[in-house]
């Protein structure tokens, strides 16, 4: 199973809408999202609103495995690989 980061812009919302989800395939999620547009978001189980609106990018990057150094290890870095992000390190 891989996570999807899927952008929209909705009329009602002011900005750019990021929803994860996690599917076996594109169609998958394709599916997933027209369910969403037909039956709204409380279909969803939303468990946390990230919001990145005035952040260090230092702290953006605290999960990462390979923090405080990940310009020199891009393999530990969560925010460039997300899921696929190497485990290694003091967060191993």
């Amino acid at each position: 199973m891989k996570t999807y980061l899927v952008e929209l812009v909705p009329e009602w919302c002011d900005g750019v809408l990021s929803v994860e989800f996690d599917a076996r395939s594109e169609e998958e999620v394709f599916n997933k999202i027209d369910i969403f547009l037909k039956k709204g978001i409380k279909q969803f189980d939303i468990t946390a609103v990230d919001v990145w609106e005035e952040c260090d990018e230092d702290e953006r990057h605290i999960a990462c495995y390979s923090y405080p150094n990940c310009d020199e290890a891009p393999a530990g870095c969560v925010v460039r690989n997300g899921s696929d992000a190497e485990p290694y390190g003091h967060r191993d």
